[in-house]
C-alpha cells in the first residue's frame, strides 16, 4: 500500500486520542460532575479512523485503475445502499479486484452483520458538519461510598440513619444522617462538615453519544480495531 506508512502513522496517533479518553472515563468514576468526555478529541479521533478509510480507499483505486478520480471509502447501511456507494466511489472494483472487494465488504453491515461502520460513518460526518455530538452519561448501578477516611464504606446501601457519628471525638454531621448509595455525592458532602472526606465510585461509567446506542469509548475503541484489521488485511493484497 502505498499509504500504508500514513495510515500507521494516524492509527498510532488515533490510538493516543483514545488513551486520553479512557484515562478521564476511569477519573469519571469518582467525580459525578464530569457529564460529558473531550468531545473534541473524540471529533480527532472519529475522524483519524475515518481519514484511514478514505486513505485505502485512494489506494484500492489505484490499484486497479489510472484514471483520475477521488474516491471516498463507499459504505451503506444495506447492501443495496452500500452497492450505490461502491459504483460510484470505485467503480470496476467488482470485476477488476474482486479480490480488495471481498475486504471492502467484510465490513460492510450487511456482511458482518453489524451496524458500526455505518453508525461511526454517520457520527463521524455529525461531528465534523454539524456540531460537537451531545453526550449522555451513565452510571453503574453499584457504587462504592467511603466517608471519614475510610471510617464508613456503604456498598449498594439503602437508608441508613446515623444520629450521631464522631471522629476522633469531633462531630461530623450537621444533623442525622440518613444515607444511601443512591444518593449523589454533592448530596453526601452536604450532610457532613467540610474537613471530612467524602468519596463516590461507580464500578463502571459510560457516556452514550445522544440519540445513539453507542458508548463514545467502545465504539472508537471497536472502530479503531477493526479498521486497523481491515487495513492490514489490505495491505497484503496491495
Amino acid at each position: 500500500m502505498k499509504r500504508y506508512e500514513d495510515i500507521q502513522a494516524v492509527l498510532e496517533d488515533c490510538a493516543s486520542s483514545i488513551s486520553r479518553i479512557k484515562e478521564r472515563y476511569e477519573a469519571a468514576r469518582s467525580d459525578e460532575s464530569q457529564l460529558e468526555i473531550l468531545k473534541p478529541v473524540v471529533k480527532s479521533a472519529l475522524e483519524q479512523c475515518r481519514s484511514v478509510l478514505e486513505y485505502s480507499a485512494q489506494d484500492i483505486w489505484e490499484s486497479y485503475t489510472k484514471k483520475k478520480n477521488s474516491p471516498h471509502f463507499p459504505y451503506g447501511k444495506d447492501e443495496e445502499s452500500f452497492s450505490k456507494s461502491l459504483r460510484k466511489n470505485l467503480p470496476g472494483l467488482d470485476t477488476q479486484r474482486p479480490d480488495l472487494l471481498q475486504i471492502v465488504c467484510s465490513i460492510q453491515p450487511h456482511i458482518c452483520g453489524s451496524l458500526w461502520l455505518y453508525d461511526f460513518c454517520v457520527l463521524t460526518n455529525f461531528n465534523k458538519h454539524d456540531r460537537l455530538k451531545p453526550q449522555v452519561r451513565r452510571d453503574s448501578p453499584s457504587n462504592t461510598i467511603s466517608i471519614g477516611d475510610g471510617g464508613m464504606i456503604m456498598r449498594d446501601s439503602g437508608n441508613i440513619r446515623i444520629n450521631q457519628w464522631r471522629v476522633n471525638g469531633v462531630l461530623i454531621n450537621r444533623e442525622p444522617l440518613v444515607l444511601s448509595n443512591s444518593m449523589s455525592q454533592q448530596q453526601l458532602r452536604g450532610m457532613v462538615i467540610d474537613s471530612v472526606q467524602v468519596k463516590k465510585e461507580h464500578d463502571w461509567v459510560e457516556f452514550h453519544f445522544e440519540g445513539s446506542m453507542h458508548d463514545v469509548l467502545k465504539l472508537l475503541d471497536y472502530s479503531h480495531a477493526e479498521i486497523g484489521r481491515f487495513v492490514e488485511e489490505l495491505n497484503k493484497r496491495i
